[in-house]
């Protein structure tokens, strides 16, 4: 069942969306689709597919703003050492 569709996809999103029905069914709790009746559920394969829709959604400034890097506070920098 499709719930909702785009009119045209770039060959990226093609991409993301490959790897993100990959990560459902490699799930094993995706039990080849027949998880229903199991009381199991492809939660982790869902999460992961999820996260790379994520991805899709968010422009290049969008990403920059959420995940960019810059400054905490600039008044006084912290570093980690590992």
């Amino acid at each position: 069942i499709t719930v909702c569709a785009s009119a045209r996809l770039s060959a990226q999103n093609i991409a993301f969306s490959a790897v993100a029905r990959e990560s459902i069914m490699r799930d094993p709790a995706f039990q080849g689709g027949a998880y229903y009746d199991s009381g199991r559920r492809p939660d982790i394969g869902l999460a992961v597919a999820r996260m790379m829709a994520h991805i899709t959604y968010l422009s290049e400034v969008g990403m920059g703003e959420k995940f960019g890097r810059r400054i905490q506070d600039a008044e006084e920098p912290r570093f980690g050492l590992e």
